[in-house]
């Protein structure tokens, strides 16, 4: 684990994020206000957000997305996981 990367108050401490480390590289996720940032520019996945999620509309970067709950979060994880 590792301390919120969004926000530094006392009251974010019992949200910590976390890194994967997959056959693919490092992946974090970490809670935001109301989103789960999942981060992978720290993996071998090269693809940009903006390519392998092209049709969710969410906020996204060049190697991470913001993730509206759990369910999404698992499922953006299990795309990223087929990506060559």
């Amino acid at each position: 684990m590792i301390d919120n990367e969004y926000c530094r108050q006392s009251c974010c401490y019992k949200f910590p994020w976390i890194i994967v480390t997959t056959n693919k590289g490092r992946i974090k996720l970490g809670w935001r206000k109301r989103v789960i940032n999942l981060d992978w520019s720290e993996s071998d996945i090269k693809i940009k957000a903006e390519v392998l999620f092209k049709e969710e509309g969410s906020t996204k970067g060049n190697q991470y997305i913001h993730c509206w709950g759990e369910d999404k979060a698992f499922e953006y994880l299990k795309k990223l996981n087929s990506e060559g």
